[in-house]
């Protein structure tokens, strides 16, 4: 699930949907749910300017626990969660 998410983002970033009217830089905030190996692709992506290549302002945060980084993503002071799918339920249904 995690590959997927940021899989997702890596093929919008090649087919050119993210890209910036008037080569405008877009401004995304990422947040990653863990310091383990399996968010290392989005930092490296990041350090090595896979971002910056394609128009893309990302910062990279580290949001650990579903009670920090919901919240971030629901109010929009996160723009992408890079992380697992368990804090995201569907109630009452």
């Amino acid at each position: 699930m995690k590959r997927n998410i940021f899989a997702g983002l890596i093929c919008l970033i090649g087919f050119g949907c993210v890209t910036g009217a008037d080569g405008q830089t877009i401004k995304l905030v990422v947040a990653y749910a863990s310091p383990a190996a399996t968010f290392c692709p989005g930092v490296i992506a990041k350090r090595e300017g896979l971002f910056a290549r394609y128009g893309l302002d990302v910062e990279m945060v580290l949001m650990q626990g579903a009670s920090t980084y919901m919240p971030a993503l629901a109010n929009g002071n996160i723009q992408v969660l890079y992380g697992g799918g368990t804090a995201v339920r569907m109630r009452g249904i």
